[in-house]
């Protein structure tokens, strides 16, 4: 098998990489490549679930710069707050992972 690598390699380029890329170890960092945070690459799943907490904490934080709309802030954060408190659970009602997995299959996300 090498001594047709060789060959390969010298005479057909594409036959060589055909050869070549069953044989290639696989590298376990690209299996979980992970996500830079702050110039740290994170891969541990809560790790992950932190950064992007972080994200999205510091993405909706009051902000000194120019072009922040405290409005616009004022406006949806009061939606939410009154969505919130008008919202109520049903202690009935429970979805199965068979009824998600069928609506992602089916493209339809609506329940």
């Amino acid at each position: 098998m090498d001594q047709q690598i060789d060959t390969a390699a010298e005479v057909d380029k594409t036959k060589f990489w055909k050869m070549v890329n069953p044989r290639r170890k696989k590298s376990e960092s690209k299996m979980n490549g992970g996500i830079i945070f702050h110039g740290t690459v994170v891969r541990d799943r809560d790790e992950q679930l932190q950064g992007w907490g972080n994200f999205f904490e510091n993405l909706y934080k009051p902000s000194a710069l120019r072009d922040f709309d405290e409005q616009f802030l004022l406006k949806t954060s009061s939606a939410v707050e009154r969505t919130l408190l008008s919202t109520t659970t049903d202690p009935n009602a429970s979805v199965s992972p068979e009824v998600i997995e069928n609506i992602i299959n089916r493209g339809q996300y609506r329940l």
